[in-house]
């Protein structure tokens, strides 16, 4: 599960931008409140009974709620203790619920690190009322829904979404891991190898690497400063060299800390919040009550050994980052004020006089972030990440210095009511003009943000979403905090002047820790005017209009698709004003069709980093918007130019036109340039430290399918080639285009749609340009056939191989073959997860899915990431697909339609916000189909599909003893750690000989040949094959582990077993027929696959897929 602190948030930001009294509460008296907490916990919770009459207590207050909220909400407090808030919204087509427990790594002890994270997996493992390992997972993907949990310092939080008529069901199991969890010790081993898994498949993430390390150079007496992921050597192997089984220590910290007084609990569906309440208590009030049983913190995790301490850190990927960490005390008890958004704010900010702005002109920084993600208990960790060039990576003390004459600017004018009211202005605009946001998220943050002890009662709803009055001393206070004598440094870089020779344990980051020199430390008063900061001028992008045009009142039905207000030679227009959300905002989307006829790999580049220039001047020109409540993308490509706005609609026209106005004048400025182009090298080079997993279903698979295409390798090469002028060219390019879409939803009128189309035509060259000069991407039509591609992973630390197998069923334009897909990826998810994952082991990343490419066709996926080698893992897959028929026949004609209503429900959910609403329309103007009905389309075929129809699919192109049309991909990605099969050896010996080989690698059992093995794998008998694989190794080093072999459940004796087999080249694929593709340089394995070498070649001798046929025509007017 999904383990989490600020680290990580805070590093996808900057890549990006890349937390004992044992007493039972008797049901006629009222829970203690929390300590600290409002009297009002106490005083205004009247006594109630559910309909089965068992007690419970409400809140008899008013929750302060947006006028725009338009759900109903309920919150209540159970005997024992739990704080439950039911929301009932009756246009949810999903339930979800999510409970969050005070208790996270911070409360283990350090003999067993990791422990409440492995406990979370463990809650998983069954409950006395439904003791199946995967009843709870399955009742949920069943009924269309998802789950997951994460463990963080302070909170470990589970939760879930699902169909409402599923919801009492979930919402019981949910219940009992909290009641009669059986942490059965059958499942110890495979949960704790799950644990290690996750562990190892972030061990080349900087972002874990540096939440690790900052956590490690930490107050060592403070368990902040632990390892608290687990893994096994923390857990399992901890727990013999204390004597004692996991088992017994998991239970005993589950009992210590799982109490329901530390407990709160957020439910939302579409039920009554009288029958939610009801549900609540009569599942959760059997939850044991042990009182508060949080640990008390030894002070701050930064002490005065930790501060005025500089880190230099050694990188894996090309990254420069000055991380700055402000010891801050408990500021929980300031949620009203919020004295940190202050700062937030201003630190952030990129507009002239800015900390950022002075840093670009410097050529020293791309990047700023400055804001807490969550708040902690007894200390705050307030984190200043600056994402640096190389040449700020050079001059990072005088880095330090302009952050800290800007800090003395703030503390000096003080705090600015006039800042504190801009803020404060767009916030209230969107608690009046209340977004909902999607159910599961709700719930998730309503639980795990509630447990700040000085939240009264009626900000429940509101917490963090309201900007309350402005609070002078506090926010003064707090800036006081920022200084030269209150920090620590982080340099994050692959290259430092310093030796770093220090190591990090678990992650093996090497590391320096030095004194931050005078400069840097004590009482210095910084001259902050000769830096030129200033505080930012009034925001003339604030709206001055939010007038709904339209009420529901004057709404008689909704209308279920835009309109087209205009089509001719030039341009498409679309338009839908509000008609169901009835707030002041709305979305603008516009595409550019440019001449890319001829278009090169170089030209690619040029465009690429074009886009990033503007991106880079706009975000610094057009802050004020997105401070106003608008939000901009410019995206251009060599292909095409797309602009969406969105946001309070009385000033989104003008946003568009300036922003178009803006590129039409672009230039790109040298130190611009310089910046990007750092970006760009750095972005290149570090393609290869993502996942395996993510690169076989990124890149790899749009390079296997797409035309044209551009790999990473392929731009990286001419980066270099590119100069200023050549990519200031591209601005001509641009509007030399002769044809756009527009389309705008929201609220507006017709006339100001025209009004932005006439704008956007005015700009662009009147000269038309034939239809050929604008040359779309297409999806390569792969023929019938079997075949693998495989690539060697270029980072040389990755342990984690990867596969990828790809069916392609059938057209996209099937609507009946979309259901059954649909279908097909509900009934799979859960039980390939269960199989490869939890039973064998063999990754902590498994997934089943169906996708698509375009106007190409389905694409069923089986994702598969660990440490066992690709073929194996393929073999698991394969293992696991020659199963599944079975379940499919045995899914009962009541699971079967329980799954075709959930479907049915989740796909009829309505637009939460006008900017959904509108991001579907845009999704079929833009790809050309102008589908507005498909829901319609769906719904019809799901309320006629049948189970036969599904195996039907199934048999058609999944199952290789039946399949007409088999047509199957298997990527590979093969970590260096391991033998990478050449050609030759994949043609010549049986795919069970190579997996097996891979298998004994990763058992310690190498040096074996492929021959060697194949003689092993002729055995009849698995007792002979293991006779002779012993004498193989003992013929080769009688000093390695073979008591492996004996592991009848090892990969290797699986692999064994695999590889005897009388079946071990596939009679069925060999006969098939399939394109003879020797003529390019392709061999076939034994099995009779195909083996890609060069992509290239490939895809030129396969057909491509058509555009898609438009489903309406579209009427010209004028």
């Amino acid at each position: 599960m999904e383990h989490s602190t600020y680290f990580k948030a805070l590093f996808v930001c900057v890549l990006l931008g890349l937390y004992n009294l044992y007493a039972y509460s008797s049901p006629g008296s009222q829970p203690a409140a929390p300590h600290g907490a409002s009297h009002d916990w106490q005083t205004q919770f009247v006594s109630r009974l559910t309909s089965s009459n068992k007690p419970f207590y409400e809140f008899s207050g008013v929750l302060e709620q947006s006028p725009g909220d338009k759900r109903q909400h309920k919150l209540i407090k159970l005997p024992n203790g739990i704080v439950a808030l039911c929301t009932q919204d009756a246009d949810a087509t999903e339930a979800a619920a999510a409970l969050s427990v005070n208790v996270g790594s911070l409360a283990e002890s350090s003999d067993l690190l990791g422990m409440a994270h492995f406990l979370e997996h463990m809650l998983f493992m069954g409950s006395g009322k439904y003791p199946d390992e995967n009843n709870y997972t399955e009742y949920i993907a069943n009924n269309m829904g998802t789950y997951n949990a994460y463990t963080a310092d302070f909170e470990t939080t589970y939760f879930f979404s699902v169909a409402n008529p599923a919801f009492e069901g979930a919402l019981d199991r949910l219940s009992r891991f909290f009641i009669d969890p059986l942490l059965n010790p059958s499942s110890i081993d495979r949960e704790v190898h799950a644990v290690d898994s996750e562990y190892k498949g972030n061990l080349q993430t900087e972002g874990w690497r540096i939440n690790e390390l900052g956590h490690h150079l930490s107050n060592p007496s403070h368990p902040y400063s632990q390892f608290s992921i687990g893994n096994l050597e923390t857990l399992q192997d901890a727990a013999k060299l204390l004597g004692v089984g996991l088992h017994e220590k998991v239970v005993q910290f589950y009992q210590q800390y799982y109490s329901a007084d530390i407990m709160k609990l957020a439910v939302a569906g579409n039920h009554s919040v009288a029958q939610l309440a009801d549900w609540v208590v009569e599942k959760f009030s059997e939850v044991p009550s042990q009182g508060n049983t949080k640990p008390e913190l030894p002070g701050h995790p930064l002490g005065s050994a930790q501060l005025g301490q500089v880190v230099h850190m050694q990188s894996l990927a090309n990254i420069n980052i000055l991380l700055v960490e402000f010891a801050l005390p408990d500021i929980r008890s300031l949620y009203q004020q919020d004295p940190t958004l202050y700062l937030a704010k201003l630190a952030g900010s990129e507009m002239p006089g800015s900390l950022l702005h002075y840093l670009k002109q410097q050529g020293w920084a791309i990047s700023v972030h400055a804001h807490l993600h969550g708040l902690n208990e007894g200390f705050e960790i307030f984190p200043f990440a600056i994402e640096l060039t190389p040449e700020g990576l050079h001059n990072y003390e005088q880095v330090l210095e302009a952050m800290f004459a800007y800090l003395q600017m703030l503390r000096d004018l003080g705090p600015q009511k006039p800042v504190h009211d801009e803020i404060k202005s767009v916030d209230m605009l969107d608690f009046k003009f209340y977004q909902q946001p999607k159910t599961m998220h709700w719930v998730v943050d309503m639980a795990s943000g509630s447990h700040n002890e000085h939240i009264i009662p009626a900000h429940y709803l509101t917490k963090d979403s309201v900007v309350r009055d402005f609070d002078y001393q506090a926010i003064a206070n707090i800036l006081g905090y920022f200084t030269m004598q209150n920090y620590r440094a982080f340099v994050i870089a692959q290259n430092h002047s310093v030796e770093c020779l220090d190591r990090e344990k678990y992650f093996d980051i090497a590391y320096n820790t030095a004194a931050l020199p005078a400069k840097l430390t004590g009482s210095h008063v910084m001259d902050w005017k000769s830096y030129g900061f200033h505080l930012p001028k009034p925001n003339s992008f604030l709206p001055d209009n939010t007038d709904v045009l339209q009420s529901a009142d004057e709404v008689s039905e909704v209308a279920k698709e835009p309109r087209l207000l205009q089509a001719n030679s030039t341009h498409e227009l679309w338009f839908k004003q509000d008609d169901q959300h009835f707030t002041p905002r709305g979305s603008i989307y516009l595409k550019l069709k440019l001449s890319n006829e001829g278009a090169s790999v170089k030209d690619v580049v040029a465009a690429a980093i074009l886009d990033a220039c503007i991106a880079e001047v706009f975000y610094e020109e057009f802050e004020p918007a997105r401070h106003a409540g608008m939000q901009f993308k410019v995206d251009l490509s060599v292909s095409r130019l797309a602009v969406r706005v969105t946001g309070f609609s009385n000033k989104l026209p003008a946003l568009l036109n300036a922003l178009l106005a803006r590129i039409q004048t672009f230039e790109v400025q040298p130190h611009i340039y310089d910046i990007v182009m750092t970006q760009v090298k750095q972005g290149f080079e570090n393609a290869k430290y993502a996942q395996p997993i993510r690169q076989l279903g990124g890149e790899r698979k749009q390079q296997l399918n797409k035309v044209p295409f551009w790999s990473t390798q392929s731009m990286q090469a001419v980066v270099d080639t590119l100069t200023i002028d050549l990519v200031q060219q591209q601005i001509k390019h641009i509007f030399a285009a002769t044809y756009f879409k527009m389309l705008v939803v929201g609220n507006f009128i017709e006339a100001d749609a025209k009004q932005a189309a006439e704008k956007v035509h005015q700009m662009l060259d009147t000269d038309s340009q034939p239809s050929y000069a604008h040359v779309p991407w297409r999806v390569v039509d792969i023929q019938p056939g079997h075949y693998i591609y495989m690539i060697q992973s270029d980072d040389p630390n990755k342990v984690n191989n990867a596969v990828l197998v790809t069916f392609y069923c059938g057209p996209t334009t099937s609507n009946k073959h979309g259901i059954v897909m649909m279908l097909l990826s509900q009934m799979l998810h859960d039980q390939f997860f269960d199989q490869l994952r939890t039973k064998e082991q063999l990754g902590y990343s498994a997934y089943a899915q169906q996708t698509s490419l375009g106007s190409g066709k389905r694409l069923l996926e089986f994702g598969l990431q660990g440490e066992s080698n690709p073929i194996y893992m393929t073999q698991r897959i394969d293992s696991f697909i020659a199963q599944f028929r079975q379940f499919i026949v045995e899914f009962t004609g009541e699971k079967f339609d329980v799954l075709v209503e959930s479907i049915i429900s989740s796909i009829q959910e309505r637009p939460q916000t006008v900017y959904k609403e509108a991001n579907g329309y845009w999704s079929s103007v833009n790809s050309g189909t102008y589908d507005f009905r498909q829901v319609e389309k769906q719904v019809e075929q799901l309320q006629q599909v049948k189970l036969d129809d599904v195996l039907e699919v199934w048999d058609m192109y999944v199952n290789p003893e039946t399949a007409t049309e088999y047509t199957r991909v298997d990527s590979h990605m093969w970590s260096s750690k391991l033998h990478y099969p050449s050609t030759h050896e994949l043609s010549t010996y049986p795919e069970s000989v190579i997996a097996l080989s891979g298998c004994l690698q990763s058992g310690g059992l190498a040096n074996a040949t492929l021959a060697n093995i194949e003689h092993v794998a002729q055995s009849m008998l698995l007792s002979h094959a293991l006779d002779k694989l012993h004498g193989v190794y003992i013929s080769i080093d009688v000093t390695q582990p073979m008591d492996i072999l004996n592991d009848s459940e090892s990969p290797i004796r699986v692999a064994l077993e695999a590889a005897i087999s009388p079946k071990r080249v596939a009679e069925v694929v060999q006969k098939r027929k399939t394109v003879d593709y020797a003529m390019i340089g392709m061999v076939q394995t034994p099995e009779g696959k195909w083996v890609i070498g060069d992509i290239d070649k490939f895809k030129a001798v396969q057909p491509l897929h058509g555009l898609p046929v438009p489903a309406i025509k579209l009427e010209a007017v004028n």
